[in-house]
């Protein structure tokens, strides 16, 4: 269920304005590459780095692994349990 969908794609445009692209610009990479993962039924989880290079050369295998939802959600919980994988699941 976490996979669905590409709830990590602003979190990638993010990561791109952190390595010098305008955000602008960041913006509609990540649009094309979502696009691209719609065409092919795939999850940003599912691109290789090769595919990812066809759309900017600033991405890099040490960011890639947090675009899965499962390594996005911070596993730990804070004092108000707000947030972290133990309350992900039971939300489902």
């Amino acid at each position: 269920m976490l996979n669905e969908g590409f709830m990590t794609a602003t979190e990638l445009a993010d990561y791109l304005a952190r390595r010098g692209i305008p955000f602008r610009t960041a913006h509609e990479i990540v649009g094309t590459i979502v696009r691209y993962c719609l065409e092919k039924e795939k999850t940003l989880c599912d691109l290789t780095l090769e595919e990812f290079r066809r759309f900017s050369d600033k991405l890099d295998m040490i960011y890639l692994k947090p675009l899965c939802p499962e390594h996005a959600v911070p596993k730990e919980q804070n004092e108000f349990r707000s947030y972290g994988i133990p309350n992900v699941y039971p939300a489902n």
